[in-house]
């Protein structure tokens, strides 16, 4: 049970690192970066509001008091699911100053591995969002209708049903969630992070290699360097952007840094190509085939469609390293 031990009150549901890569004053300390911030006032209209000229602290952004807590015992013990998410907090800031690196190059062959393994990392963001528990609930939610095997782990999960949560009430009221709902979160978030499979890796990462090989995967990787300071991305308050998908494909957006973002398309072979399509050459190409990236530069267009629509789809509001970023 030590492993679920945490002193860590003010939980983050975006991570510090992911905001620092959009800190106004990125070569400050990390204890003294901020980012500015901007309340959503016409969601319709693309209308928001700075906060602050000073923008506000990292530190305390994004985050809420015990969110991911399941059993508090006093104000220094308490078991949460921390642990479960620092192994991928603690790769977002290298691969994505790599990204940027071989976005310098053009090299978007070396980009692949790197982009497969940002979006697991985005997407386990996007799972612990309390502003998506819905959609949350809708992808990994039926992990929670199952508990481990291993009885040190069960001891663990049951705490999340039996465990004092005195802040259960607040954080329901927060995020406009019921209470089964919440422990539900928690118990699928427990389980697809936590249960590994044989090759020691957990169930959401394979779920994701599942993911990426029976699928066409593309990614458009949007790097912004000879454009005015405002042309930075928006980080939205539910950390990802989806588009409208059809019944054959699906894309989601991820802010990356201040100035790169990552748009990836996901499109069932079954549906996406022609009926006319062989089976033998479906399977002979995704056997074949991995990752393909294309890299933008510059277009300010796509930058405005990518900040608009985190506007329309964040919760309250929305970040960034500029106070006005290109809308």
């Amino acid at each position: 049970m030590s492993s679920f031990i945490s002193e860590a009150k003010n939980q983050h549901f975006i991570s510090q690192a992911e905001l620092r890569l959009n800190a106004l004053n990125p070569q400050a300390q990390k204890e003294n970066q901020r980012i500015y911030v901007f309340k959503v006032t016409d969601r319709e209209a693309f209308g928001i509001q700075l906060e602050s000229p000073r923008g506000r602290k990292i530190s305390g952004t994004l985050s809420f008091t015990d969110l991911f807590s399941f059993d508090v015992v006093d104000n220094s013990w308490r078991l949460n699911l921390e642990t479960a998410f620092q192994r991928f907090e603690n790769q977002v800031r290298d691969l994505s100053e790599q990204l940027m690196a071989l976005s310098k190059s053009g090299e978007t062959a070396q980009m692949q591995p790197l982009l497969r393994n940002i979006f697991v990392t985005k997407f386990v963001s996007s799972l612990r969002n309390p502003f998506a528990v819905r959609k949350a609930i809708g992808t990994i939610g039926s992990a929670a209708r199952f508990k481990p095997r291993d009885k040190h782990l069960q001891k663990v999960f049951n705490r999340i049903r039996v465990g004092s949560k005195p802040h259960e009430v607040t954080i329901c009221v927060r995020f406009g969630i019921s209470p089964d709902l919440y422990r539900q979160w928690l118990e699928a978030l427990f389980m697809v992070l936590t249960i590994n499979g044989q090759d020691g890796r957990s169930l959401l990462e394979q779920a994701m290699d599942d993911l990426f090989d029976s699928s066409f995967a593309f990614c458009r990787l949007n790097r912004y360097i000879s454009v005015p300071a405002s042309a930075v991305a928006l980080v939205s308050d539910r950390g990802f952007s989806t588009r409208a998908n059809q019944a054959a494909t699906f894309e989601i957006e991820f802010n990356i840094a201040s100035r790169l973002f990552a748009q990836y398309v996901f499109a069932d072979p079954a549906k996406w190509l022609p009926p006319a399509a062989k089976p033998e050459a479906l399977h002979d190409h995704l056997r074949k085939s991995d990752l393909e990236a294309k890299l933008i530069v510059d277009d300010l267009d796509e930058l405005r469609s990518f900040n608009r629509l985190a506007v329309y789809q964040s919760a309250e509001r929305v970040f960034a390293a500029s106070p006005t970023p290109h809308l």
